[in-house]
């Protein structure tokens, strides 16, 4: 569940406040490795600026902002920064509930569940969304779960096996 939009810094305040302080200052207080000897990643900072920016330009403030927004739409904002990819991630995490993003996570989970060596992703987006709806969850919300199954499979199952453990 997303916050509250009242409990969020919307992506003016960010852009503004970062704008001023600087790409270094964000890898610092925010994407720093927590324990880790490792220097502050200004690069991902940047980018985490400029896909702000990019998002305000789409009338986006806060997470609810998002769910209006379609992938095509996303990534036309985001073309020659970033690739679809980026554009479907972030719908995934905080667009539409029924946003499925069927990359090989989602698809090598669904083919695994069927006994088969792959699914289109067409198809997989599909069943998901099936799931989601028979077991009254949102198809973004299980798209999540299979994520977080997926990477608690440390190694390769076969076909028709499924490894790891479902919570």
């Amino acid at each position: 569940a997303l916050p509250p939009p009242g409990a969020q810094e919307t992506l003016g305040a960010l852009v503004e406040r970062y704008a001023r302080l600087g790409a270094g200052v964000m890898a610092e207080t925010v994407l720093a490795e927590r324990g880790a000897a490792r220097r502050p990643d200004v690069w991902r900072a940047a980018c985490v600026l400029r896909i702000a920016e990019a998002l305000r330009g789409l009338g986006v403030e806060t997470l609810e902002d998002m769910q209006a927004l379609r992938a095509q739409a996303l990534g036309a904002s985001l073309r020659g920064e970033f690739d679809a990819a980026v554009a479907a991630r972030l719908l995934s995490l905080c667009g539409d509930d029924g946003f499925v993003l069927p990359d090989g996570a989602v698809r090598g989970f669904v083919a695994r569940a069927l006994g088969r060596a792959t699914v289109p992703a067409a198809r997989a987006a599909f069943l998901v969304r099936r799931a989601a709806w028979e077991l009254i969850v949102s198809p973004r919300a299980l798209d999540h779960r299979v994520r977080e199954y997926a990477g608690s499979v440390t190694e390769a199952a076969a076909p028709g096996v499924v490894r790891g453990e479902w919570r």
